[in-house]
């Protein structure tokens, strides 16, 4: 089955180019797919050590195509049943969701405590990290 994936490339487009490479502080922890704008998927803090154990799982309704984001004890990510979850890094328990109606295929990045992800319904979704609000421009 062929996917039009015009609309998530055209978007991927927009936020990369907006996110300079130059911007890049190496100093700050990695919170997108591939660690930084330059997306050059290198991680200053490394791998873990070892894999460690199963803390906890979530599920959702159907599968998730991209990386979460982790960031401030969070974790963030899509579904393709049309929902972004925010999740405590540490018990799994859902902090608040977006229902988008629509597929989320893409990795979320956050920055300033925004987090940015596309979907679907053909936009880029900005949400306030810590309570799952739209941001809008006046």
């Amino acid at each position: 089955m062929r996917r039009n994936h015009t609309s998530a490339t055209g978007i991927g487009l927009v936020l990369a180019s907006s996110l300079a490479p130059s911007a890049y502080c190496a100093e700050e922890p990695a919170v997108m797919f591939h660690a930084n704008p330059a997306r050059t998927g290198v991680y200053p803090e490394g791998g873990p050590a070892n894999p460690g154990t199963l803390l906890w799982k979530f599920k959702t309704a159907k599968q998730f195509e991209a990386s979460p984001a982790v960031a401030g004890g969070m974790v963030y990510f899509g579904s393709n049943d049309g929902i972004f979850h925010a999740v405590d890094l540490k018990d799994g328990v859902e902090k608040w969701k977006i229902e988008t109606g629509r597929n989320l295929e893409s990795s979320p990045a956050i920055q300033d405590g925004v987090v940015y992800f596309g979907c679907h319904d053909q936009f880029l979704h900005a949400v306030d990290a810590k309570h799952g609000d739209f941001i809008y421009e006046d």
